[in-house]
């Protein structure tokens, strides 16, 4: 069996994921609940077999590969180190 990575949320993906979850609770606080628990659920699975998603088109971009994950309408960028998943940036698929 794999071993299972920590995973680390930048201040950045910290700031992404309240931002979007403050903009849903303004229509439904139930569904910002929900996206918050579908999201952190899908991020928290990178800790084992990270590598699973493709390189996103920003990698050459930030020095490292990067790594991308979509849930429903979102992209999770990440970087898979040594001994952790760096989750970098959450942005909405139309923010491109």
């Amino acid at each position: 069996m794999a071993r299972l990575l920590p995973v680390r949320f930048a201040p950045s993906a910290h700031r992404d994921l309240d931002s979007i979850a403050r903009h849903i609770s303004l229509d439904s606080p139930v569904r910002a609940g929900r996206f918050v628990e579908v999201m952190f659920a899908g991020i928290m699975s990178l800790s084992q077999f990270p590598d699973r998603h493709p390189v996103a088109r920003e990698s050459p971009l930030r020095g490292r590969i990067v790594r991308r994950m979509v849930i429903g309408n979102y992209r999770v960028l990440y970087s898979v180190m040594r001994t952790r998943v760096d989750i970098i940036r959450v942005k909405h698929g139309s923010m491109e």
